[in-house]
């Protein structure tokens, strides 16, 4: 497109010099014109970078990349899969973002893209706290599965014996509840059980109080139905087995041994950090930045 822009100058230009009709003084305009226009282009060119490196909203994607361990054996995959996130990154409009690339039991890629906080200049980098939400759910499984592999809490005892005083609406789910179908979402409750509850703020102890309330569609293991609060009682078999918190069984088997340094699962060890992801409301144009908060942080919250 430049080249051919160029060339049309150029014609222009020459053409111009040939017409016996046109003066000096128009000559000397085109080529005024001519340097003009090919000093815009310059510029533009050697802008490119910086301005395909935009995400609609003003914001220049950040970007800290890091391959080791294998990447060359999956290079291919690795590019294609760079040019999706990218991609979804800029599309999404998203403020800032993180992936890694694990492979062989070996991390394989880790970038960043973005930036912390709307309106600031401070980019993600591999240390930044994201709060992961439901994610969380996975690095939960992951401490089951190790106590599972430890036999500290076996995934088919029953529910009932680990947390005093627990209930359901029928006696054949409170029966033969397993932690197994916790963690599987197949306690037999109905979807979300509780959730109103959670975003009231209740703790989890005043949920466990209501559990006889909440409709059952299924016997345990025959349906799937997607739970946080059920979910979450896995933390109290973890307590009830162990003689202590969720947050300390978790430091101690997964965040310590993986070198999570900066993992937590709390939210005054968040809100303290320097180093975090904050949250955003999206508006018709750009982000706003939220004020942290506590949300779901009351419920899951060990008695003192």
């Amino acid at each position: 497109m430049i080249k051919k822009i160029c060339s049309t100058i150029s014609f222009l230009y020459l053409r111009g010099e040939n017409t016996a009709t046109l003066n000096k003084m128009l000559k000397r305009r085109y080529i005024y014109i001519t340097l003009v226009i090919i000093g815009l282009l310059t510029v533009i060119i050697f802008s490119l970078p910086s301005l395909l490196g935009t995400e609609g909203f003003g914001r220049k994607i950040i970007e800290e990349v890091i391959e080791v361990n294998h990447a060359d054996e999956i290079r291919n995959e690795l590019n294609k899969f760079d040019s999706i996130y990218v991609d979804q990154h800029i599309q999404s409009k998203a403020v800032g973002s993180a992936v890694v690339v694990v492979y062989k039991g070996q991390i394989a890629m880790i970038k960043c893209l973005g930036v912390k906080k709307e309106g600031e200049n401070d980019s993600v980098d591999i240390n930044t706290l994201f709060r992961l939400a439901s994610v969380s759910k996975t690095v939960t499984g992951v401490l089951a599965g190790i106590l599972a592999e430890q036999k500290i809490v076996n995934p088919d005892d029953k529910v009932a014996g680990y947390i005093q005083g627990f209930r359901l609406k029928n006696e054949e789910n409170t029966r033969d509840l397993t932690v197994r179908h916790l963690l599987s979402h197949s306690s037999g409750l109905v979807p979300h059980s509780f959730d109103i509850m959670v975003e009231k703020h209740a703790t989890m102890q005043q949920i466990i109080e209501h559990l006889p309330d909440a409709d059952i569609s299924a016997p345990p293991g025959k349906e799937y139905a997607y739970q946080n609060v059920v979910f979450s009682l896995y933390a109290q078999v973890v307590q009830a087995k162990t003689n202590k918190t969720f947050s300390e069984v978790m430091a101690e088997k997964v965040f310590v041994p993986f070198g999570m340094k900066n993992a937590s699962t709390d939210f005054e060890s968040f809100k303290n950090s320097i180093n975090k992801a904050w949250p955003h409301q999206r508006g018709k144009s750009s982000y706003r930045p939220l004020k942290l908060n506590d949300r779901y942080y009351v419920t899951a919250r060990q008695p003192v």
